[in-house]
């Protein structure tokens, strides 16, 4: 069965800048502090620290020859590096229609970080999306490490968050996404502007989810929706997590949390949406995991005009308790 989550609240612990004291409950019910640290495995600011969009103030329309390198990145920390991507279409009915998409690098309304990364999709454009690409480095700094096998299953633990601000024309909902794969489990996070709410999908190989608690595999795709109105308030940033927990018997639950402003933010108090009693199954793919996979953060094209301001991102191995804030990150 699937069922959908709401916030309960649960006690705040010290949050640390690369590693979390993780609270562990016991059979019994106790709990105690285990010296178990969530590793920050992959950390970027969108700041643009060589300055590929920073010489162009009015930002890019298309992705040039500045984009072409292999280490070009536009964002500063470890693990991996950000790229912008623009999907030009065209899409029937908006052939000869000029592009209007931009990206650019900006300081100014603050987010918590030096510079943050700055989308535009006018209502009008051929553009379909304008979005962030996140590219691991190796495998290690990816979604991919958050995954093992076990007795033909997948066991996924961690998460990761970014931090963001849409604006939009009007009382319209922005078209945000988020896309993303996690070993064999593909997933994405979106709003909808006309059903104004927030869905949750998650998709593998043919068969390969179960709900049904045997093991024998009996879906290919699962959704989720919020029963709230809205959960994007135009001009608001707002912290944003995704998170896998996996129990010894191989049960999934995935859930999307969200919290105003830039600060820490504790998991079972910011629920958005979830996911819960799947498993996945998968065999070890050996060395085919070692494949790292994009995740994508960006606008999808509306009636509307909308930019999104994206400040950072991070993954986090295993699951924090607490997701650190970035206000004042250097």
């Amino acid at each position: 069965m699937i069922r959908m989550r709401f916030p309960a609240s649960r006690r705040l612990i010290p949050a640390f800048r690369k590693s979390l004291l993780l609270h562990v409950p016991i059979v019994s019910g106790l709990c105690f502090a285990l010296s178990l640290h969530a590793e920050i495995i992959l950390d970027l600011t969108f700041d643009d620290p060589g300055g590929v969009i920073k010489a162009k103030p009015e930002g890019f329309s298309a992705i040039t020859s500045e984009f072409n390198g292999s280490r070009t990145t536009i964002a500063s920390g470890n693990g991996g590096r950000v790229l912008p991507q623009i999907n030009q279409g065209p899409a029937s009915g908006q052939e000869g229609k000029p592009a209007a998409a931009k990206v650019q690098v900006l300081t100014q309304p603050a987010m918590g970080t030096p510079a943050f990364l700055h989308l535009t999709l006018d209502g009008n454009s051929v553009a379909r999306t304008v979005s962030a690409a996140i590219i691991p480095d190796t495998a290690a700094t990816s979604l991919s490490a958050l995954v093992t096998y076990e007795n033909g299953l997948a066991i996924i633990n961690g998460g990761f968050d970014f931090f963001c601000r849409a604006t939009v024309d009007g009382d319209a909902t922005p078209a945000i996404g988020l896309w993303a794969k996690c070993g064999p489990l593909s997933f994405s996070v979106k709003t909808d502007p006309v059903e104004q709410g927030v869905f949750l999908k998650v998709f593998a190989g043919k068969d390969s989810l179960d709900v049904r608690g045997d093991t024998t595999g009996n879906k290919s795709e699962l959704n989720a929706k919020t029963m709230r109105q809205t959960f994007i308030e135009s001009g608001q940033l707002y912290h944003i997590a995704v998170a896998f927990r996996t129990t010894s018997e191989g049960v999934i639950a995935m859930d999307v949390y969200l919290q105003p402003g830039n600060g820490p933010m504790k998991r079972e108090s910011s629920i958005l949406v979830s996911l819960e009693n799947f498993r996945v199954l998968a065999k070890d793919p050996g060395a085919v995991a070692d494949r790292t996979e994009k995740i994508l953060i960006g606008l999808s094209r509306s009636e509307s005009t909308q930019t999104l301001d994206l400040a950072a991102f991070r993954i986090f191995k295993p699951l924090p308790e607490v997701f650190p804030g970035i206000d004042g990150k250097k």
